[in-house]
């Protein structure tokens, strides 16, 4: 309807004819291309949720945890959909070597590069009394594996506090193209 009343406007009653019943448009160039775009832009304003706006990929966390601080970069995925289903949070997913510094002691670390959660989950529990959690997920390759989850004292993603994720340590380490040591879901 806008090429059209376009045409019109433009080219008076001639741009437009029908031959052997078929309707034809003659258009200047200029025309097509201005009608093209701004169809792009208003189709993509009412359906495109926002998308033509550019989307934030990463968010800052910063997590403390029995006095100790960790920041750090995550990156949004949306394919991370690892919740614990004993308090309903998500799990934001952690290189393990960046969860260092909220626990010192590093005997848990080998425990969980190792793929042995669960002992680094006893360890952790006997030294602390709190503060963990083991979360069951599945791998690529369909294997149940579980992974050891840090419920910390304080969590917040972009300067705003945040209770409704975990902090959990992934079995070996990530390496995402931007630097980033986390992924979490949204």
């Amino acid at each position: 309807g806008v090429v059209f009343a376009c045409g019109w406007f433009c080219s008076g009653s001639g741009f437009f004819y029908v031959k052997g019943g078929i309707a034809y448009l003659e258009l200047p160039f200029w025309i097509l291309l201005a009608a093209c775009v701004t169809a792009y832009f208003l189709l993509g304003l009412a359906f495109g949720g926002g998308s033509m706006r550019r989307k934030e990929k990463d968010r800052k966390i910063e997590c403390k945890l029995n006095g100790n601080e960790i920041n750090f970069t995550a990156v949004i995925d949306t394919g991370n959909m690892l919740i614990d289903p004993a308090g309903g949070k998500r799990v934001i997913v952690a290189d393990p070597e960046l969860l260092r510094p909220l626990l010192p002691r590093e005997d848990w670390l080998r425990f969980v590069k190792e793929g042995r959660a669960e002992e680094a989950f006893s360890l952790l529990m006997n030294r602390y009394q709190s503060g963990f959690s083991l979360v069951r997920f599945q791998t690529i390759e369909g294997k149940k594996r579980w992974m050891l989850c840090i419920r910390p004292d304080f969590l917040a993603i972009d300067g705003k506090e945040n209770k409704r994720y975990l902090v959990g340590a992934a079995q070996g380490n990530l390496a995402l193209p931007m630097g980033q040591c986390a992924v979490i879901g949204e």
